[in-house]
């Protein structure tokens, strides 16, 4: 059977829709498995304590909190060091709190006590996901439950370490963070559009698109609450911003954004031989040093 030539033209001039019609609902699924899936992943807290350290005495506790009318709570290990800080891990996308263990043991190590908690929809955190309003509500109860509901005694002062989109939420819920004297933002995006775009490659922000349908159809519109802009609106606790040289994913670049428009007081520890979250083990020094020791002043000035 032969193929006209105009029939072969219209042919050839869908192609690139049809090419561009799979690129989008290829993206739009990448996006929700990396983002939005739930990740029901149980925390291995007696393999940790065995192998690594965990402190033996955590409780594992659950915080309850309401969003739009449904009950549920988050779920985290809570380790105390009476009268010291104690520091709120946040984890980043497709995690859960296993992400920031080995930080957790950092702090314990260094007699700071630490809730280590999974996000809404990881570990062992019911819920749906959207890096929104969700986040910032149970990230609020949180730091009220740890300031005023425990059953033990109360701990003085709350500071938060933050990663990538955890650091987005943190960054993103300041006014709902009273009582955190100090927070560390680690690989945090400046907005939305460096990571939106870069998923969109080639094509930029029309390459994007389906990132940003698949957040709107999921109910999220993270990207409306960008952690440069609200650090630079609003007060915020004694800051210290942390990048990884090496980050490919979220460049120094961008918490350089951010930091820039951060109010005193405020710090910045780049950390040379770091990609995105890998800090700790690229330099434990410079952890010890800047991390632990920005959380340490706070102690230090009671």
């Amino acid at each position: 059977m032969r193929v006209g030539r105009k029939t072969f033209l219209l042919y050839a001039s869908l192609l690139p829709f049809f090419v561009l019609g799979f690129y989008t609902v290829k993206k739009g699924i990448d996006e929700y498995v990396l983002a939005y899936r739930p990740r029901p992943e149980l925390f291995p807290r007696q393999e940790f304590i065995n192998r690594h350290g965990f402190p033996a005495d955590s409780q594992e506790v659950r915080i309850p909190y309401q969003y739009q009318g449904e009950q549920s709570f988050i779920a985290g290990s809570l380790h105390l060091s009476e009268g010291r800080p104690l520091v709120i891990l946040l984890h980043g996308t497709g995690a859960n709190r296993q992400q920031l263990v080995h930080e957790a043991i950092a702090l314990a190590d260094s007699g700071l006590g630490f809730f280590l908690m999974d996000w809404p929809g990881h570990g062992e955190s019911p819920g749906s996901i959207s890096w929104d309003d969700r986040e910032r509500k149970a990230l609020s109860e949180v730091v009220h439950w740890l300031r005023e509901g425990m059953p033990s005694p109360k701990v003085a002062p709350l500071a938060i370490y933050a990663f990538s989109m955890g650091a987005w939420i943190a960054a993103s819920s300041l006014e709902h963070l009273d009582g955190v004297d100090s927070l560390v933002l680690a690989g945090v995006p400046a907005d939305a559009e460096y990571g939106l775009n870069r998923t969109g490659g080639v094509l930029g922000y029309w390459g994007s698109f389906p990132a940003r349908l698949v957040s709107w159809l999921w109910g999220s519109r993270y990207w409306e609450k960008a952690p440069m802009d609200e650090i630079g609106r609003r007060p915020h606790p004694r800051l210290l911003i942390v990048s990884g040289k090496q980050d490919e994913m979220i460049p120094t670049s961008e918490s350089l954004r951010v930091f820039q428009k951060a109010s005193e007081p405020r710090a910045l520890w780049i950390a040379e031989s770091a990609g995105h979250g890998d800090y700790l083990r690229a330099d434990p020094q410079g952890f010890y040093e800047h991390v632990i020791g920005h959380f340490m002043q706070v102690d230090q000035k009671r």
